[in-house]
């Protein structure tokens, strides 16, 4: 059998997920069984153990397997550089993938991306949103080109370019009528009185939050979750109830009927622009970034 760059893919995507030969099946939409046979096929052909098993159950990556990957991921993104130039050569457009915390891009680069794509027609920007959490996860897996990150200090110094574009910090949002209103400032013993709603677990705020009333051994009373932040400030005034969420939160939600608060020794929730490292950048990668560096200091 001949080596693919299909065969690279199969071997990412069982790294990407934890060895775990059936979600890595799915994540790239074949059986296990097909995967299973390629995989075996390779290293046979080859003579080579990429993987290290446990009673036949991928554990871990072989030191012939370390050797190998790294090379692998650097022939991946050729492949995709690769790829860009033909679009860009060609009539399809190249693609920078773009991950975000859900309403980021609107709030802190409105209009930019339409601004880009309109003067560079051969380049598409994919905005990929979803919760803090899982974009970091992605992020770390190499699966964007950028990313908006709150205190990314999670990634590995190497793996990426980050700087700061917008400086936030979590506040409290309260209906009309609500006893806390009448204090200049809250505090976190002050919000644990009461009942609470939240970003779910999938946003970096609900962790933030909760470490806040950890730290001062609090338990809060979160009556509900969600992964709106539309839904939550509709909540607050409807079901008179409290939510915690980064002040930025105002710039694209009504917040008719609806007071908000500062809390003393606040969480912070700072914003991040990640590049991702790389060996070598497409010319679409750095006209981005080019373009992203003139507009930011108007953004803070």
């Amino acid at each position: 059998m001949s080596f693919e760059i299909n065969h690279i893919k199969y071997i990412q995507a069982i790294v990407e997920n934890d060895f775990n030969i059936t979600a890595a099946a799915h994540k790239i939409h074949i059986s296990q069984p097909a995967l299973s046979k390629s995989i075996n096929l390779i290293e046979s052909e080859y003579h080579v153990h990429i993987f290290t098993r446990d009673k036949h159950r991928l554990v871990g990556l072989s030191q012939q397997g370390k050797i190998l990957y790294a090379i692998m991921l650097d022939i991946l993104e050729k492949y995709e550089e690769l790829e860009n130039e033909l679009r860009q050569l060609g009539t399809e457009p190249s693609l920078i993938k773009f991950g975000a915390i859900a309403s980021t891009p609107q709030i802190l680069f409105p209009g930019l991306f339409i601004d880009f794509e309109s003067t560079h027609p051969n380049i598409h920007i994919e905005i990929i949103e979803d919760g803090g959490v899982n974009i970091l996860h992605d992020f770390l897996q190499k699966k964007f080109d950028f990313a908006l990150l709150v205190n990314p200090f999670e990634l590995p110094p190497d793996l990426a370019d980050v700087r700061l574009v917008a400086e936030d910090e979590i506040v409290a949002f309260l209906p009309l009528g609500h006893p806390l209103t009448s204090k200049a400032i809250l505090t976190w013993e002050d919000l644990a009185e009461y009942p609470l709603v939240s970003l779910s677990d999938k946003y970096q705020t609900y962790f933030k939050v909760m470490e806040q009333f950890r730290i001062r051994g609090l338990e809060p009373h979160f009556a509900y979750t969600s992964s709106s932040w539309q839904y939550l400030t509709d909540a607050i005034q409807r079901n008179f109830v409290i939510t915690l969420m980064p002040s930025l939160v105002p710039t694209f939600s009504s917040t008719d009927n609806i007071i908000i608060k500062r809390i003393k020794n606040p969480a912070s929730f700072n914003l991040f622009l990640a590049r991702l490292n790389k060996k070598h950048y497409s010319k679409e990668n750095k006209l981005f970034y080019d373009f992203l560096n003139q507009h930011l200091p108007k953004l803070k």
